[in-house]
């Protein structure tokens, strides 16, 4: 559990806050003879040996949804001016769609997420949740939460709402007479 946790927590950072790739990259190194280093100073071409090593370096990125927002915003280059300087009258169109789509995706996905864990941590409640097992005590309707509340929405097919609304107090003492009877 407390992987998923770190994981889903990583997968966040890179999103928000970018992450660190590891590169891998070449680099000529030159063993330049003393008398090479005294007659070219630059050591522009010159005939010394030379190896050339593999080297790996740890690069930070931008966030993800920074660089797909970029993506998003570039300009097409489909059109042509032929050299010519001057205004572009016609914008490019944006550049990624497939970035767009992502975007939105994450939004969709993580609005729904974090709506769920709003829901089950019990700071936000569905907005039209029947309540099982219990009824109104007016017009024995069913119950339905709303606005931190329980409120009768009547039977449902048969009656309309009596509107009668009961406090989660109020909730707890009846189940608990029901439990004594």
């Amino acid at each position: 559990m407390s992987r998923d946790l770190e994981r889903i927590q990583t997968l966040t950072d890179e999103l928000t806050r970018g992450f660190d790739e590891r590169v891998e990259y070449d680099l000529r190194v030159t063993d330049h003879t003393p008398e090479c280093a005294e007659n070219n100073p630059r050591w522009a071409m010159c005939g010394c040996p030379s190896v050339t090593e593999r080297r790996v370096k740890t690069v930070h990125r931008a966030p993800l949804v920074e660089q797909l927002r970029n993506a998003i915003t570039e300009e097409s280059t489909g059109q042509d001016t032929g050299g010519r300087s001057g205004t572009r009258v016609d914008p490019g169109l944006p550049g990624n769609f497939d970035a767009l789509d992502l975007i939105e995706e994450i939004k969709r996905e993580l609005s729904s997420a974090v709506r769920r864990a709003r829901q089950i941590l019990g700071y936000d409640v569905p907005p039209s949740s029947v309540i099982r097992g219990t009824v109104c005590g007016e017009c024995e309707g069913a119950l339905r939460l709303q606005n931190g509340k329980a409120v009768c929405i009547g039977r449902i097919g048969e009656t309309p709402s009596c509107g009668t609304e009961y406090t989660w107090q109020q909730i707890e003492d009846y189940l608990n007479e029901r439990q004594n009877q």
